[in-house]
């Protein structure tokens, strides 16, 4: 493309392009929430949120609460009739001390006790029970100064100049589960004030879509459910265990910064929302209507976005959105300078059906406006192969295969995240295996097993995600972990802390 051009590098390549679906909009954009088996129309349990809150998140997790009847039941006098016809005497009309035979009262009774004898034993039982609940609300006050003195002097797992919990606290309280097949996105960009921050998205056991997020200035993790905020759009309901993809356009300070996350509704046609003020107003979610376009994808493809700077000053950046196409399984890039007319980047015969994919940009001169792309190469019985493509200008059709031959076959879950490192001279392609472990490969030295330094015994992820400022997060079992990259050995990733559940 020429360079002139008032719009995106990410142009069409016309060897390859095919035209989109379009789908009748009265008949899509329909409310519609997934099922155990990505079927519309079953409502998913809300979850009840405690008072607790984070003083950030609009909707924090809490534990359900259940309501008592407090009204106890009223006394109902006794009407019944004696033998010689008369009525019973109400209960509250007896006579308090029932006289002896030669009617002289005997002496007042508590309980079987005399009543000195009683008022005694009351007194002391009175006394003991003082004494427990002084000393236990002592112990819990020392117990919680304890565990603030703890916090506020590091005593945890993690450090360093990660945004786990080691050196942080959370202010939520912990929420439900990880949905067990969800997928997990992650960004990082810099606000107007240089403060740094970090999110991490990713479906809970209720199929919402949760926000972490975390900022060098606080040094805190809140919470946003973001799903709570559309729950009555009639066009948000993501796919049960969707796809999930996250950009951030961040030109450095108040020269602008903004959020997109993508997803897939029920009917497999890419869904996006976003917020433009999330320093300061962090829910502030809107829908993005990807100019009209209805970009539909392969079912079971994966999404991989990033945001494209232009080649020069005088033209805006662009978003951009990887996924395979439904005809042939080809791998498009939809641009937001023409989002109706996608772009092809890998053709299908090159390809394993449910590719994963990574999409990151790429430093071209001063500027990052290339992209790299990971995608999982034609499958043998066991494996699939990485393969990198590169963008300059245009898509190079002629994949490079690299040395990964024993990555994980193509499955529901994205197995492949990115990230560049070395100021973005260096990219770093991750691949998840079947038993959990992970495999890099560098674009500037081959490929070599992962290792995890810190991290807690028998970490096995399901799930992968790296932010462009290299801090790795991975789902182990029902804990979303975070990781920072080494500086010097880009093949070993320290153990910052779990960012999930909150603490």
């Amino acid at each position: 493309m020429a360079h002139q051009q008032d719009y995106s590098t990410l142009e069409v390549n016309n060897s390859h392009q095919a035209p989109e679906v379009y789908y009748n909009p009265d008949q899509y954009q329909k409310e519609a929430l997934a099922t155990g088996h990505g079927l519309p129309s079953q409502q998913y349990p809300e979850v009840a949120y405690n008072q607790y809150g984070s003083p950030q998140s609009s909707y924090p997790y809490g534990t359900p609460t259940t309501a008592y009847n407090s009204a106890s039941p009223g006394t109902i006098a006794h009407t019944s009739l004696a033998k010689d016809g008369t009525p019973y005497q109400a209960y509250a009309d007896a006579p308090e001390v029932a006289p002896n035979q030669d009617g002289t009262p005997p002496k007042k009774r508590i309980c079987g006790l005399a009543a000195r004898t009683f008022y005694i034993v009351l007194a002391v039982i009175v006394v003991i029970v003082i004494a427990a609940i002084g000393g236990g609300v002592g112990g819990a006050l020392a117990s919680r100064g304890s565990s603030s003195s703890s916090a506020n002097n590091g005593d945890s797992t993690g450090g360093g100049a990660g945004s786990g919990t080691g050196n942080s606290t959370s202010t939520s309280p912990p929420g439900p589960k990880p949905l067990g097949i969800t997928k997990i996105a992650a960004t990082n960009w810099t606000d107007g004030n240089n403060v740094g921050h970090r999110n991490v998205y990713f479906q809970d056991e209720y199929n919402y879509i949760i926000e972490r997020r975390w900022d060098s200035d606080s040094n805190n993790w809140s919470t946003s459910n973001i799903s709570k905020l559309f729950e009555t759009s009639t066009t948000f309901g993501p796919q049960f265990g969707t796809s999930l993809t996250v950009a951030v356009m961040d030109k450095g300070g108040s020269a602008g910064y903004e959020i997109q996350l993508y997803f897939l509704d029920a009917f497999n046609f890419i869904r996006s929302v976003h917020t433009v003020k999330p320093d300061i107003q962090p829910d502030a979610w809107t829908n993005n209507t990807l100019d009209g376009a209805y970009l539909e994808v392969r079912k079971g493809s994966h999404l991989s976005a990033m945001y494209q700077d232009c080649w020069n000053n005088n033209c805006a950046g662009s978003w951009c959105v990887a996924y395979q196409r439904p005809s042939d399984g080809s791998v498009k890039t939809a641009n937001s300078s023409h989002w109706t007319v996608s772009d092809v980047a890998v053709v299908g015969t090159d390809l394993s059906n449910n590719s994963s994919l990574a999409l990151i940009p790429r430093l071209v001169n001063q500027r990052l406006s290339g992209a790299m792309l990971g995608s999982s190469g034609v499958a043998t019985a066991s494996s699939a192969p990485l393969q990198i493509s590169v963008f300059d200008d245009a898509w190079v059709n002629a994949t490079q295969s690299v040395a990964i031959q024993s990555a994980a076959l193509p499955s529901e879950q994205n197995n492949f995240a990115a990230t560049q490192y070395n100021n973005w001279r260096d990219a770093l392609f991750l691949s998840l295996s079947d038993d959990g472990s992970l495999k890099g490969v560098w674009t500037n030295d081959g490929t070599n097993k992962m290792s995890l330094l810190g991290a807690p015994a028998g970490t096995k992820f399901t799930a992968i995600a790296f932010t462009l400022d290299a801090h790795f997060y991975g789902i182990s079992g029902e804990q979303i972990q975070e990781y920072e990259l080494d500086k010097v050995d880009p093949s070993i990733l320290h153990y910052v802390g779990n960012i999930w559940p909150a603490q």
